[in-house]
């Protein structure tokens, strides 16, 4: 059964879009994320944009 304490932490308040994600979801996934690599050109957009527009779109699936 969820705590209020449990509901406050899950909340998804604030957020524009269900699919976003709160600062601390993205310092949890931000370490999975590979870096680039070398040689070729550097990634023209950031890493989170990528990451939104996945979440994005398997959201309104």
């Amino acid at each position: 059964m969820w705590k209020p304490e449990d509901r406050i932490a899950a909340g998804r308040r604030g957020l524009r879009y269900l699919s976003d994600m709160t600062n601390a979801e993205w310092k949890l996934v931000a370490s999975l994320i590979t870096p680039g690599r070398g040689g070729g050109r550097k990634r023209s957009v950031p890493q989170f944009a990528i990451l939104f527009a996945e979440r994005r779109t398997q959201a309104m699936a």
